[in-house]
């Protein structure tokens, strides 16, 4: 053996340790990558069924909304209705009242000319 041997003897030591170094480091963040990668695909399921609760969210919203729509249109007519009716009444009594004036007023007329 010569010298240059040994020197090529340290240097190819000194390689072969850091090629192992360098495995354990793969090794080490080809674990983390993988656990990465779960850890991504569980986060992309969970937001996938959360874009889909809101999807459900938004339709029950829109659905409430238009059933509130058709309950204030009902609520609507029905106020319609009875604001009306007063005025109904008020001219069904009118109405009476004159029919009522009318006829006493006819019973009288007949009853001065002699109509029994």
């Amino acid at each position: 053996m010569n010298g240059n041997d040994c020197k090529d003897c340290v240097y190819v030591k000194s390689c072969d340790r850091r090629v192992e170094e360098l495995e354990k480091q793969y090794k080490s963040l080809e674990g983390r990558i993988t656990v990465l990668e779960r850890f991504g695909d569980a986060a992309k399921e969970r937001l996938d069924m959360l874009f889909e609760i809101l999807a459900e969210i938004k339709q029950s919203i829109y659905n409430l909304s238009v059933s509130n729509q058709r309950t204030f249109e009902q609520l609507a007519a029905r106020i319609e209705r009875f604001e009306s009716r007063p005025g109904q009444l008020y001219q069904t009594i009118l109405t009476g009242i004159i029919t009522a004036v009318v006829t006493a007023l006819l019973i009288a007329g007949l009853k001065g000319i002699g109509v029994k």
